[in-house]
C-alpha cells in the first residue's frame, strides 16, 4: 500500500484542516473541506457537489445498485470520483496524456452530429455546468482513462469460440432460434443538475408508479403515456416491439426482458437512463437467419461482460495498493 509521504500530509492538515470559512455581515458560511485522501491527491466537498450538480458520477453511481438514498448517492458518488483519482493515477505513472488535438477532434465530431456551431456548442457545455476549459480537462481524462484500461485491462480479456458455442447452445437452440420478448417500459429521467435529494425524489415517483401498476397491471400502457418521460416510447404506451438480447445495449433491461414471465412488471430498475419499470407483454421464438450477425453480437456481449468483470477486479487492485482514506 502506498502512503504519501508525512510531510505533504502534515502540510495539507495545516493548511487545510476542515471547512474552509468565507465570512458575511451576519455569518460564517462553510464553503470546502477534505472528504477523502487518494494516495497524495485530495478530494473536496465542492468536488462531490460539482460532480452530483453536473451528473458526471450519477450513471455509475447508479450502476452500482446501491444509491436509493441522497445519502448513499453520495457515497457511491463519491466511490466513482475515487475510482477516477486510482485511474488516472495509473495514467501518470505509464506516462500518458490527452493530446490537444484529439480533443479538438471529439468536440467537432459532436459539433457536426448536432448541427451546432462554436457558440451553440459552448451554450450546451455551460448548461451542463462546465466551463470549456473544464469540459476539455473531462473529455482530456476520459480519453486517458479509456487508453489506461485498454493497456491494463484490455490485453487481458479473452472470448474463445467455444465460448460463444455455449451461449449458442444456451440461449439459442443451438444456432437454429432465439428468443425474441416484447416489453413496454416506463422512464423517469435524471434531469441536469439534480442534487442527491432530488434524485430521491425521482426514485420515490417511480416507486409511487410501481405500486399503480401493481394495483392495475392492465393499465402500464395508460400509465406509460401519463408519466414515462422516454418519448420514443411514451406515445405508444411504453412498447419497444419485439427484440432479442442485446438490441438496446442495455444490460440491465436485457436481463430484467428476458427472465420476467411474460405479464410481470419489474421493480425499479436503476439505470444510465433513470430509473425504470419493464413490463413484458410477450414471449417467443424466431428463426435465426444470420448466424454470423448472432456469433459477432455473442461475441461482443461476452467481452464487455468479461472487460467490465476485469474492470472492477483491477480497481479493486487499485485501491489495495493505494492510501485511501475517507472523512466524508
Amino acid at each position: 500500500m502506498r502512503h504519501p509521504s508525512l510531510l505533504w500530509s502534515l502540510l495539507l492538515l495545516v493548511c487545510f484542516p476542515g471547512p474552509v470559512l468565507a465570512a458575511g455581515p451576519d455569518r460564517v458560511v462553510p464553503l470546502d473541506r477534505i472528504i477523502a485522501f487518494v494516495d497524495e491527491e485530495i478530494l473536496t466537498l465542492h468536488d462531490l457537489d460539482q460532480a452530483l450538480l453536473t451528473n458526471r458520477t450519477v450513471g455509475r453511481a447508479l450502476a452500482s445498485g446501491n444509491a436509493t438514498t441522497p445519502e448513499a448517492l453520495r457515497k457511491a458518488a463519491l466511490s466513482a470520483l475515487i475510482d477516477e483519482k486510482l485511474v488516472l493515477g495509473e495514467a501518470r505513472r505509464l506516462r500518458l496524456s490527452a493530446a490537444p488535438a484529439d480533443i479538438d477532434k471529439h468536440l467537432a465530431r459532436t459539433q457536426r452530429q448536432n448541427g451546432w456551431d462554436e457558440a451553440a456548442l459552448r451554450l450546451n457545455v455551460e448548461r451542463l455546468g462546465f466551463s470549456m476549459e473544464e469540459y476539455r480537462k473531462i473529455l482530456g481524462n476520459e480519453q486517458v482513462k479509456a487508453r489506461v484500461v485498454s493497456i491494463r485491462v484490455g490485453s487481458r480479456v479473452h472470448v474463445s469460440d467455444a465460448d460463444v458455442a455455449r451461449v449458442l447452445a444456451r440461449d439459442h437452440g443451438g444456432g437454429t432460434e432465439q428468443d425474441e420478448v416484447r416489453a413496454r417500459i416506463i422512464v423517469r429521467r435524471i434531469p441536469t443538475g439534480a442534487t442527491a435529494e432530488d434524485l430521491a425524489e425521482v426514485r420515490r415517483f417511480a416507486s409511487w408508479i410501481r405500486t399503480q401498476v401493481d394495483a392495475a397491471p392492465d393499465l402500464f400502457d395508460d400509465l406509460a403515456r401519463k408519466y414515462s418521460e422516454h418519448d420514443p416510447t411514451r406515445i405508444h404506451g411504453g412498447d419497444l416491439g419485439y427484440f432479442t438480447r442485446g438490441t438496446f445495449a442495455d444490460e440491465v433491461l436485457d436481463k430484467a426482458a428476458f427472465t420476467l414471465p411474460v405479464a410481470s412488471v419489474s421493480e425499479v430498475l436503476e439505470t444510465r437512463l433513470g430509473f425504470q419499470l419493464v413490463q413484458v407483454t410477450d414471449r417467443r421464438k424466431v428463426p435465426i437467419d444470420d448466424i454470423d450477425g448472432l456469433k459477432e453480437s455473442i461475441f461482443e456481449a461476452l467481452h464487455i461482460e468479461r472487460r467490465t468483470q476485469l474492470y472492477r477486479e483491477w480497481l479493486e487492485e487499485l485501491r489495495e495498493s493505494a492510501w485511501v482514506d475517507i472523512r466524508l
